[in-house]
């Protein structure tokens, strides 16, 4: 019989393999695991009542919304943001909205997006292997999930940094080759599988470190199966990623891993 409540689901977990809270929160958070705001988040979950990896999973979903905080924060309320690989726009991500800030925005993708996008916002249609960015006029630098997609990865670093103004910030999201997230994504999207470059979490820390930026923040990025697998059909009538979801999350909160829910990293840089 399954579990009936949060409580009696966790214990079942730590029935089969022990997880020490403190260890998982700081695999799922990183350097956010002394982050005040989302230490606060958890002290007051905990302070309910919540089971403490119950309590650590639902700060995880905050981290992105945060990092972006502490990025526009450090860069500066009103400073030039570059946006490369943008899509229809990196700040769904965090819960933003374009026209929601004060910045002004130069947006750089392939492909126009499907809305067009505020005033503030200028999109340029360029490939990330050619545009360059001259002179550094930006105070942040947004690249999510593109940078894989770049074969030439130390010379796209390269020119990021040189937007950059001195102090900078470069807020960075990759996924991580060690994924399951990766193998799923290859077979769903077969042929359109479109990572040229694979990294972890260290030696894309040590391309970037080199290309001129120190590192100030890091913590997963979730997995989202639910967004990318939600059109393919899985059991008991949901959606392959629902069920991706749910069997990830109690798979890493049993095991103490990541391979499952982790489909990379979100980082924070600054230009030195």
């Amino acid at each position: 019989m399954a579990p009936s409540t949060p409580q009696q689901y966790f214990a079942s977990l730590r029935a089969l393999r022990p997880v020490d809270p403190l260890a998982y929160a700081a695999a799922r958070l990183g350097t956010l695991l002394d982050d005040p705001v989302l230490r606060a988040r958890i002290e007051g979950h905990l302070a309910a009542g919540w089971d403490a990896l119950e309590a650590i999973d639902e700060a995880r979903h905050h981290v992105p919304a945060r990092l972006f905080e502490l990025a526009l924060a450090a860069a500066g309320p009103r400073a030039r943001i570059l946006d490369v690989g943008c899509g229809d726009g990196s700040l769904v991500n965090f819960g933003r909205d374009y026209a929601a800030l004060e910045n002004e925005v130069v947006a750089v993708d392939r492909r126009p997006p499907r809305i067009p996008f505020p005033p503030n916002v200028e999109f340029v249609q360029a490939d990330l292997s050619e545009v360059r960015w001259e002179p550094a006029e930006f105070g942040l630098v947004l690249a999510l999930h593109c940078i894989e997609q770049v074969a030439d990865t130390r010379g796209l670093l390269a020119r990021l940094r040189a937007a950059l103004r001195p102090g900078g910030r470069a807020l960075l999201a990759i996924p991580d080759a060690r994924s399951a997230h990766s193998l799923l994504k290859r077979l769903v999207k077969g042929d359109d599988y479109d990572e040229s470059a694979h990294f972890t979490l260290e030696s894309f820390d040590a391309l970037v470190v080199a290309a001129g930026f120190a590192r100030e923040a890091w913590a997963t990025w979730p997995a989202y199966h639910g967004i990318h697998h939600a059109s393919t059909p899985g059991p008991r009538g949901a959606s392959l990623g629902s069920f991706l979801d749910e069997f990830g999350l109690q798979f890493d909160r049993a095991n103490g891993t990541l391979a499952m829910t982790c489909y990379g990293y979100g980082l924070l840089y600054r230009a030195v």
